[in-house]
């Protein structure tokens, strides 16, 4: 199945209460616009919709081949979709190697303040979906 496609029925089968937009709106996906999702960071993101700075808000992100997030948490529930690519996650405490890869239309909730990790350990970039409840921020244990 075609990426945007799967991006698609990912949307609607992921987002309870999100609302159909009452006209149109198409952005291709080669027009998205990418930034880094952190300062120096090599995972990229492209704001959907939403008020990234207060939530809820959504967001594409690429992540490249090799990228670990290491261990870090959020001030907000997010839930995820895997669109592309094979993707590692896992929780505080959990073997980041040991925990099985999610593939295309695999998807995830992971709470607020609870430390997790991220990464791509295969050859092909991930693209995933992200929605966040609340503020997108990170950080890491001090």
């Amino acid at each position: 199945m075609p990426a945007r496609h799967l991006l698609a029925t990912a949307l609607v089968a992921t987002l309870p209460g999100w609302a159909l937009a009452q006209s149109t709106e198409i952005t291709n996906y080669d027009d998205l616009e990418w930034m880094p999702m952190a300062e120096g960071s090599a995972a990229e993101i492209s704001p959907l919709w939403g008020d990234m700075a207060t939530g809820p808000a959504a967001f594409l992100i690429r992540i490249p081949p090799g990228f670990d997030s290491g261990l870090h948490a959020h001030h907000a529930d997010y839930r995820a979709v895997v669109i592309q690519g094979s993707h590692s996650h896992w929780d505080e405490g959990q073997d980041p190697t040991s925990v099985e890869a999610l593939g295309p239309g695999d998807s995830w909730f992971q709470p607020k303040e609870a430390f997790h990790g991220d990464s791509n350990l295969g050859t092909e970039t991930v693209i995933g979906l992200v929605y966040f409840e609340g503020p997108v921020d990170s950080y890491g244990k001090e």
